[in-house]
């Protein structure tokens, strides 16, 4: 007779689940994975708290924007997470919120827009000093065409102080 294996959510500090959300949102929007490491060692220490992924057309205009923001952790303390079956940590935290970042890839995607992105720097930080850190350019994000509406707002159960809205023109 053999034994039947059975398999358990695992648990993650909130951290990690977080910084793996980031990792999986750059990477889908095409990000590099040397960008994505800085990224998410930028959360984990608290000096990036978010990140804006601008869409921008053909003639240099703002055509869709989409943010990854995440609230500073007061505890770091542990998720039950089921990724057994296989599916992204975005996924498995939210089925939501994984759907809300797949339609704004795609909308920016089918538009043909080229990605830049922004990180957001923790707001107890020296913003010269963490880009310095981490070898970043200080510029900001592109601005300018038509007003933006927001199309959709998504914050998962799970973890609320994750919050991800996508704005088109």
């Amino acid at each position: 007779m053999n034994p039947a294996v059975k398999l358990v959510p695992s648990i993650f500090p909130r951290q990690v689940v977080r910084a793996t959300v980031l990792g999986d949102v750059m990477k889908n929007y095409g990000l590099p994975d040397p960008v994505i490491e800085v990224a998410q060692a930028g959360l984990i220490a608290g000096d990036i708290v978010g990140i804006t992924f601008t869409g921008i057309g053909p003639s240099g205009v703002v055509r869709e924007r989409s943010t990854l923001s995440f609230d500073v952790l007061k505890q770091n303390d542990d998720m039950s997470m089921n990724i057994t079956t296989g599916c992204s940590m975005v996924e498995a935290l939210s089925r939501k919120l994984a759907f809300a970042i797949s339609s704004s890839i795609q909308l920016m995607r089918q538009q043909n827009l080229s990605i830049s992105y922004t990180f957001h720097i923790a707001e107890h930080c020296n913003s010269f000093a963490v880009c310095q850190k981490y070898g970043l350019s200080h510029n900001s994000d592109p601005l300018g065409g038509p007003p933006m509406r927001q199309l959709f707002h998504v914050s998962p159960g799970r973890d609320r102080g994750i919050s991800f809205r996508h704005f088109s023109a």
